[in-house]
């Protein structure tokens, strides 16, 4: 059984052909994705060979066979070329690392959806996003039991057809608040974005606190 977390970003991947999921740690989602026939191929990949393991486990028992190809990867980089992907998966790792595997992703992988789900520095991804033409579907938190996750899905302006559906996207011809840049752009939970901000909120009073006894 999945988190809440991950079932949250499994039930962001749309059906489709491929899926790949960077950074795939256990495997969790890409042996739902198979399990459950919701994509026919899945790209699992991992920076470390151990962590891959698991997932190498996942296959093996289930018997996927061919249908999840495990990789030893730093991002996009021990990719084949010319690979089209659906949707990739990014969760789990920090905005700033996410960022770098997308500007480091070669033009010969061409990939329709992205499901980013950043630890920490959410806000400098975003800031990516926006000012790389990247179309923002969805933009929200999450609470998890005492943790609070964003999910982002997006999908970046390649084309003429493309650039039509920008002028529909949630972040087209807008300037954007600094309360969005650092809360997201689309709300699903009011509760949990108003947990979240209260639980910011306490944390600056304890700083505050902690920095008058200090002084």
């Amino acid at each position: 059984m999945l988190s809440k977390r991950l079932q949250e970003i499994y039930d962001l991947i749309p059906s489709c052909q491929i899926v790949a999921d960077i950074g795939t740690d256990h495997g969790f989602i890409p042996e739902k994705l198979l399990l459950e026939k919701k994509c026919q191929k899945v790209i699992a990949s991992d920076i470390s060979k151990q962590s891959l393991s698991k997932t190498i486990e996942v296959r093996d028992k289930n018997n996927f066979g061919q249908n999840l190809l495990c990789v030893v990867s730093d991002g996009f980089k021990n990719f084949s070329e010319n690979t089209k992907i659906d949707c990739v998966v990014i969760a789990g790792m920090g905005g700033n690392e996410i960022v770098k595997i997308l500007k480091e992703k070669p033009t010969s992988i061409v990939v329709d959806q992205f499901i980013l789900q950043p630890n920490q520095h959410h806000n400098n991804l975003r800031d990516y996003l926006l000012s790389q033409n990247y179309i923002i579907e969805k933009d929200y938190v999450l609470q998890d039991k005492e943790k609070f996750y964003y999910l982002i899905k997006c999908k970046k302006v390649t084309n003429l057809i493309d650039k039509t559906d920008l002028k529909n996207n949630l972040n087209a011809n807008k300037e954007y608040s600094l309360e969005q840049i650092f809360f997201g752009i689309t709300s699903k939970k009011d509760s949990d974005i108003n947990e979240y901000k209260s639980y910011l909120m306490e944390i600056k009073n304890k700083f505050l606190q902690r920095k008058k006894y200090l002084s």
